[in-house]
């Protein structure tokens, strides 16, 4: 049996797939309570929450993949069996292991980022971060504070795209008065010129960090690659399998480096207002657990102790099972690093966000991204395209794109259209001459593309799965990762509509299914009310 364990789990042996599912399943709450015991000597070190393998996000760590494999091998009733991984460590934990109980073989497919690759990711950063410090400094007035006033601090970014930094929050215009500021995260780009462009662009009043962070903090921000040595010292054993050689692997790790430095920017960032006596009477946090939000709710909740009860974490996504780290745990809490309350914005997620932590506070907030309607207007009699859109995650659009082009390869007849997502485009996944001729990109306004779909083809963390059920859209759901019937059942998907396929010959007979009009749609009887949409009593949450 061969088994490359660094592709999705759709493609795994199915004797594998069944045994990996459910120690996974057992591994998100496992794994994130060994990494409370390994953090209780660094409960508010921000050099050790910015590392890799405390993040608890399988799409950007391989860790609890790693920790579940050697599980899964450990209950496997086998012979003979071919490992494939790109990472010498795994393969050498995995060698020590098993070589008794297995005939095995380990074949390393050496993809790993070269060091000198990594150097340039920092001096890239390094690039980046100089030329918003000095553009910042010399060409916007720093704002007058007056310190006798409580402000509020809101999180936000600027990315060259206009229309997605008008999206992270509902219009606040109407409501907010003068003692609340937004605070920009510019993303990394090296088109200076437009993200220029959004700068001048953004109408909120906007407070830099650059006014307040010295040079001197820059240096301790990339220093932070030569702190973050001092855990390498350490052994790491999770349930009886040392792992020290990918923990080490990942804290090494330099693919982030830039995030990493803003995460200790905010984290100063805080440092620098405390030092000059700012009141700040409540944050606000684009939450998603990564090491920037660290950084700032940290930094908040230290140096403002008499408001830290005011953190608050924005969540204007929906909910998806592998975005473990989106729902704090024990030991974050108890640390800091995650705000005191998370606003969600569906009745739905209340439960969701306290996964790992029953005590996290939890309120209801609005949101101006998703509709509660189902439409009617137009009839699938009339919709013929499938559509096939990408997520913006690397690992599961690439599953995705594998899996519909051999569906493509199999049927010639058949046109399937992609949409890629905004901040991955398709050239970053795959060469277009690499598609099959009925496997067509488009750059269709999405939202038209629904309208006329009468089949989406959708996997991992995307709102657009609960877009295509108000569109009236039926849902193919390859089961890529693990927990994806968790995932519909979150989003209250009408079951008869959607179906979650295995391999390209079900996406192949359930797109013939529909087509041939052996499928009847189910119609949704009883919208019920998902989403928080803006009103005046819920937006008071950001005041």
């Amino acid at each position: 049996m061969k088994w490359n364990i660094d592709v999705q789990p759709i493609f795994f042996p199915i004797k594998i797939r069944k045994i990996y599912d459910n120690i996974y399943k057992k591994n998100r709450l496992d794994f994130g309570n060994w990494i409370g015991k390994m953090s209780i000597n660094h409960k508010q070190n921000i050099d050790w929450w910015l590392t890799k393998p405390t993040l608890r996000n399988p799409y950007t760590s391989n860790l609890l993949n790693y920790c579940s494999v050697l599980e899964t091998l450990k209950k496997l009733k086998i012979n003979k069996i071919e490992i494939i991984t790109s990472s010498e460590e795994m393969g050498s934990i995995i060698f020590e292991h098993f070589n008794k109980k297995f005939d095995l073989q380990v074949n390393i497919n050496n993809n790993k980022i070269p060091f000198f690759r990594g150097i340039t990711g920092i001096l890239k950063s390094l690039v980046f971060q100089i030329f918003i410090f000095s553009y910042i400094r010399f060409f916007i007035k720093r704002k007058k504070i007056d310190l006798s006033k409580n402000y509020v601090l809101i999180d936000t970014f600027i990315t060259p795209n206009t229309k997605l930094n008008n999206g992270f929050y509902p219009n606040l215009k109407k409501i907010i008065k003068d003692d609340t500021f937004f605070v920009p995260t510019f993303t990394h780009t090296l088109n200076f010129p437009r993200l220029i462009a959004a700068l001048k662009n953004d109408k909120n009043n906007l407070l830099y960090k650059e006014h307040y962070l010295s040079l001197f903090d820059y240096i301790y921000g990339y220093f932070h690659f030569f702190r973050r040595k001092k855990f390498l010292k350490k052994k790491y054993i999770y349930k009886k399998f040392n792992i020290s050689k990918i923990v080490c692997a990942e804290i090494n790790d330099f693919s982030n480096s830039n995030s990493t430095i803003i995460g200790v920017l905010n984290y100063r960032f805080f440092k620098r207002l405390g030092v000059l006596n700012f009141k700040i009477r409540k944050s606000i946090n684009w939450f998603e657990n990564q090491v920037i939000d660290r950084g700032w709710n940290l930094g908040y909740r230290k140096y403002f102790k008499k408001y830290e009860k005011n953190s608050f974490g924005y969540q204007n996504f929906t909910r998806h099972y592998n975005l473990i780290s989106f729902s704090p745990s024990v030991p974050e809490s108890v640390s800091k690093i995650t705000p005191n309350k998370i606003i969600v914005i569906s009745k739905y997620f209340k439960k969701i966000a306290q996964e790992f932590n029953k005590n996290q506070l939890v309120v209801l907030g609005p949101t101006n991204r998703f509709e509660n309607f189902i439409l009617k207007k137009i009839k699938n009699s009339k919709k013929e395209k499938i559509l096939l859109v990408l997520s913006g995650i690397l690992q599961i659009d690439k599953a995705l794109i594998r899996i519909v082009k051999e569906t493509c390869n199999l049927n010639k007849k058949i046109i399937i259209y992609l949409k890629d997502h905004p901040i991955l485009p398709l050239d970053n996944i795959i060469k277009k001459n690499l598609l099959p001729k009925n496997l067509i990109q488009t750059n269709e306004n999405l939202v038209t593309l629904l309208q006329k779909c009468l089949i989406t083809i959708i996997s991992g963390p995307t709102s657009v799965i609960k877009e295509s059920q108000n569109m009236n859209n039926i849902i193919l759901l390859p089961n890529i990762e693990v927990g994806t019937e968790i995932n519909a059942k979150r989003l209250k998907l009408n079951k008869k509509n959607y179906f979650i396929v295995n391999s390209k010959k079900e996406i192949l007979e359930t797109i013939n299914l529909v087509k041939n009009k052996k499928f009847k749609f189910n119609k949704t009887k009883n919208e019920i009310i998902f989403f928080e949409n803006v009103n005046d009593k819920n937006i008071k949450v950001f005041l």
